[in-house]
């Protein structure tokens, strides 16, 4: 994957925001060290659970069902990126073996479990 330099991942960091069955379950803020790019822990970035405005998550949202016909339908997703110009800036959007960041959130590890009981069941 190439991607161009975001000067807002440098000095704001990088957002993930965590679906579970096309549900918001949560968002992280990922942070470059002073004087770095990389946002990865394996490079000394942080990766910390934040509060989201909600306008960041409407716009995130948007972007999970412009990608898929029915966002439910994905047992998980990560959008990733960042807020550049007044607007969230797509950076991935996974839908295969993301990190879903689940031992920093409260709740999240059993949000993905009765993601995976419904898709297993069928939707409600």
């Amino acid at each position: 994957m190439v991607q161009p330099f975001i000067e807002a991942v440098a000095s704001d960091g990088e957002w993930s925001l965590l679906y579970y069955g096309g549900k918001f379950s949560h968002a992280v803020l990922k942070r470059a060290n002073p004087g770095d790019f990389r946002v990865q822990p394996r490079h000394g970035g942080t990766v910390i659970v934040q509060p989201l405005h909600e306008d960041l998550e409407r716009q995130a949202d948007a972007v999970l069902r412009a990608a898929l016909a029915d966002p439910a339908e994905a047992l998980y997703a990560r959008v990733d990126g960042c807020v550049a110009n007044g607007g969230f800036l797509l950076m991935e959007l996974e839908l295969l073996e993301p990190s879903l960041f689940m031992g920093l959130q409260p709740g999240a590890p059993q949000r993905v479990a009765a993601a995976l009981i419904e898709a297993v069941r069928g939707h409600p």
